[in-house]
């Protein structure tokens, strides 16, 4: 019993100066970015900026303006009118394509989308159509069509005006 008298004071004494020893404050990490080694960095020679290099545009091919008129009348007939109203378009945007093949575009564009229910882009079409090729025989139906496009977008003074000038 006198030995487990004397161990608890013992015991004590060493967690007490074990206790002095876990108060010092410990070294703290410090980390950087700049590596401590010489050999990884060498301040003499500077480091060059990666420069990012620019993308090549690779140019689209563009249909030949008889080929993407076929499309565009294959289109309407199958009743792909948005099809038609796109391949139409890439016949009017080159200028260098025959008159006559513009016009056709120019009309069938604005029959695709109509039938299409872009009320407004008919408009737009039939009426370049319609001031473009004012001798063109299919004119009045043009006039009629835009008609037609008025009377979906509630336009309905201009479109008794175009139904009018078709009779």
């Amino acid at each position: 019993m006198k030995t487990i008298r004397l161990l608890i004071p013992a015991c004590l004494l060493i967690v007490a100066a074990l206790a002095c020893n876990a108060a010092q404050d410990p070294k703290p990490i410090v980390v950087t970015a700049t590596p401590s080694n010489e050999a990884l960095f060498n301040p003499s020679t500077p480091t060059l900026p990666y420069i990012t290099p620019t993308p090549q545009i690779v140019p689209t091919a563009t249909l030949p303006p008889q080929v993407a008129f076929q499309d565009a009348e294959s289109a309407l007939r199958n009743g792909d009118y948005e099809t038609a109203v796109t391949f139409f378009e890439a016949v009017i945007v080159q200028t260098d394509a025959d008159p006559e093949l513009r016009a056709g575009a120019m009309y069938g564009q604005g029959e695709a989308a109509l039938r299409e229910g872009l009320y407004s882009q008919a408009v737009e079409a039939l009426t370049a159509f319609i001031d473009s090729f004012p001798e063109d025989t299919r004119r009045a139906h043009a006039m009629f069509l835009r008609g037609d496009a008025y009377l979906g977008l509630s336009e309905w003074t201009l479109a008794i005006t175009d139904f009018d000038m078709y009779l």
